[in-house]
């Protein structure tokens, strides 16, 4: 089969995550590893629907079993000056542990206005398909300053959602789940 025949049908195994579809010697060996790492985090994490959020998952990211994750995509007309021309930006999320917490209030230095900010960049565990390097601590930092203004307000505010109850689980919680009582 020539690669021009077996192009449709690469493209539809790595949108649809089959490997099943195609036999081992039809992949071109590029995209045999594509292929794999793609078997390899759907695997990890269920059916991803789209391209972008299946490269976003490093191989290598270590996630907590049974932790929810979020991949984000940061179209780059929003970001920041000459960030556009490095085209859409994309990381992944999730929750912060009590450590995660006490770094990141570690690193506000004091400055109570920068809470929101340091625990939403806390989150950050990958950005653009690439583990954080724990090497070079001014990585989340250019990506902050790269995605801009509107993504930065995006990963606040997701933030808040995802480390507060909403408004109908508070209410469940100060009717349901508190008792008050006067000691004798």
């Amino acid at each position: 089969m020539s690669e021009q025949e077996a192009t449709p049908r690469i493209r539809q195994a790595l949108d649809e995550s089959e490997k099943a579809l195609l036999d081992e010697d039809e992949l071109p060996s590029d995209l045999e590893a594509r292929v794999k790492a793609k078997a390899k985090v759907q695997a990890k994490l269920g059916d991803l629907t789209e391209e972008w959020q299946v490269a976003a998952v490093p191989i290598d990211l270590i996630i907590p079993k049974g932790e929810e994750i979020t991949i984000m995509r940061f179209e780059a007309q929003h970001c920041q000056g000459p960030a556009k021309d490095k085209g859409d930006r994309t990381c992944v999320l999730w929750a912060l542990s009590v450590r995660d917490e006490r770094v990141a209030r570690q690193r506000m230095f004091g400055d109570s206005t920068r809470g929101l900010e340091e625990m939403s960049k806390a989150m950050i565990r990958s950005i653009d398909g690439r583990l954080i390097d724990p090497n070079d601590p001014q990585q989340i930092e250019r990506f902050w300053d790269e995605i801009g203004p509107r993504h930065r307000s995006m990963l606040v505010g997701w933030y808040q959602k995802t480390h507060n109850l909403s408004d109908d689980e508070r209410l469940h919680f100060l009717v349901d789940c508190v008792a008050m009582r006067t000691a004798h």
